[in-house]
């Protein structure tokens, strides 16, 4: 009777340390589109670990995790060989054009959708204005030439540009999901010399982060831009009126 015991407690043993290896599709935790709680299920990450996952969207491959604050080797290394981190689905739906309520001129309202060359992530309010831009990587165009942009962005003033969110040397749409009116001193000067020190620092194999957060009064037209954005680990926080001097 002992024996018979002994060997139901290690088949009992055997199967609880077994079944934690047994990985499916339906198991897996996608780093694209999974929320908080469920990017912690992931051994090695936490809240501010997976918070910085969300931040760093979207990822291409597993790899690509290591752009993310506080994802070194190891810690790479041992997300990828848990088997429970996917890629799979690597974007949301909005990245397809379902982010226009009417195409190439009005957003929809409360959004989040991804656009350019690098699906760079742009939130709107219930209006239907961009309210946030969150680029977890800047990278510098394949293009060689300029794309033509769209010129009639809202609520546009005498002597205002069509402003770039993300630039077109970061290849940033030439489209109104990444454009808004600027007066030309901010696309000209203020703003130039941001994308000038970012593209520098990229050109040398720095990694540079921003979120550009717009504020708006009664109209379409943003009143200021508060830049926070990140060379490899120095922080910087800058606020541009949208206004001529």
């Amino acid at each position: 009777m002992s024996k018979i015991k002994n060997a139901l407690v290690f088949t009992v043993v055997l199967v609880i340390f077994v079944l934690p290896t047994v990985v499916n599709a339906e198991s897996t935790v996608n780093v694209n589109t999974a929320i908080l709680d469920e990017l912690t299920k992931i051994t090695g990450v936490g809240p501010v670990t997976a918070q910085a996952i969300i931040d760093s969207r979207p990822y291409g491959s597993l790899d690509d995790l290591a752009n993310a604050k506080g994802i070194g080797p190891k810690t790479l290394e041992k997300i990828k060989q848990q088997g429970i981190a996917s890629v799979t689905g690597t974007l949301p739906p909005a990245v397809e054009d379902d982010h226009w309520l009417i195409p190439n001129k009005i957003l929809k309202a409360n959004v989040e959708y991804f656009t350019g060359e690098y699906d760079y992530k742009y939130r709107t309010d219930d209006k239907g204005r961009i309210v946030a831009v969150d680029i977890g990587k800047l990278s510098m165009t394949t293009r060689t030439a300029r794309l033509p942009h769209s010129a009639d962005t809202l609520d546009k003033l005498q002597g205002d540009h069509a402003g770039h969110l993300a630039g077109d040397r970061f290849g940033g749409s030439p489209k109104l999901d990444n454009l808004v009116s600027q007066a030309s001193h901010v696309n000209l000067s203020s703003y130039k010399k941001l994308e000038n020190k970012w593209a520098d620092a990229v050109v040398k194999g720095q990694q540079v982060k921003l979120k550009v957060t717009l504020n708006y009064a009664d109209n379409a037209r943003p009143t200021s831009f508060d830049v926070d954005y990140t060379i490899d680990s120095t922080q910087a926080v800058e606020t541009i009126q949208n206004v001529n001097p």
